[in-house]
């Protein structure tokens, strides 16, 4: 004899528990309203890696030519204020770029020679120094944020750029709440990391690369409040291209990744329907 059970579970109760145990829906991407905004910059200095002496080839290496590398990227680094007449409290007045290309070009020296032992500790964090102040000179939350507004105005958006009323710090996360009778809205612009990475092949190559976010604060309802975050990185060029010319080459990626970032925001923050 068969005996058919009758199952404890119908097939749509089946189908309803299965739903209930999927993933939740991601969250509504950030939109701005159609309103008044305020893009705010982030106030503090990236995390920033222009110490490229333990990318690329150097990996399966030594460690003494990682330590080589190390001593190079320092002297380039520091070279720009050994000059005659040129000393550290003039700083200031350097181009920053050169002190970054300098790094770069510093560090692919010492690696191809490999022939210096590593910094003392003292030595590294005034290298790490210099790199931050070349960083924070360049403003490159700043940069990024007013070629949004350019962008933004040009279409007929009310948009302004509201300096040093964003956070002064990564862990930091305002609220904005002063800002809140004159805006409908904030756009916070944050550069999470600047830096060179390095690109396997032969020869090597290096990229500057950026690492972004930008977070969207709506009062009006009509926006959708959240974070978007960004990368973008620039043409990968050989070790030598960067030795020979690393300043120049990073003052136009650092234009191009300012243009291209600006873009990105404009395009995925603004709502591009029935643009003004």
């Amino acid at each position: 004899m068969i005996v058919f059970f009758k199952p404890l579970v119908s097939v749509p109760m089946c189908a309803m528990l299965l739903a209930g145990c999927a993933a939740p829906p991601p969250p509504p991407e950030p939109v701005l309203p159609d309103g008044r905004i305020a893009v705010v910059p982030a106030r503090y200095t990236p995390e920033a890696n222009f110490n490229v002496y333990a990318r690329g080839k150097s990996e399966a290496s030594s460690e003494l030519a990682k330590e080589g590398a190390a001593a190079g990227a320092a002297a380039g680094a520091v070279a720009p204020l050994q000059g005659p007449g040129v000393g550290v409290l003039l700083y200031p007045f350097i181009a920053p770029f050169t002190i970054l290309g300098g790094t770069i070009a510093g560090g692919i020296s010492g690696q191809a020679s490999g022939a210096v032992r590593g910094l003392p500790d003292e030595e590294a964090a005034k290298v790490s120094a210099v790199i931050d102040q070349a960083i924070h000179q360049l403003g490159v939350h700043v940069q990024i944020s007013r070629r949004v507004v350019e962008r933004a105005r040009h279409f007929g958006w009310q948009v302004e750029l509201v300096q040093d009323a964003g956070p002064g710090s990564s862990k930091e996360k305002l609220n904005y709440a002063d800002l809140r009778t004159q805006y409908d809205a904030v756009l916070e612009v944050v550069v999470d990391k600047v830096g060179m990475a390095a690109r396997k092949g032969d020869p090597p190559r290096l990229a500057l690369e950026f690492q972004m976010h930008a977070r969207v604060v709506d009062w009006s309802g009509k926006g959708v409040a959240g974070v978007k975050a960004l990368e973008w990185a620039a043409r990968p060029r050989p070790y030598d291209k960067w030795a020979s010319a690393s300043a120049e080459l990073l003052a136009a990626d650092f234009d191009e990744g300012y243009e291209t970032l600006a873009q990105y925001v404009w395009e995925m923050l603004f709502p591009q329907t029935g643009t003004k």
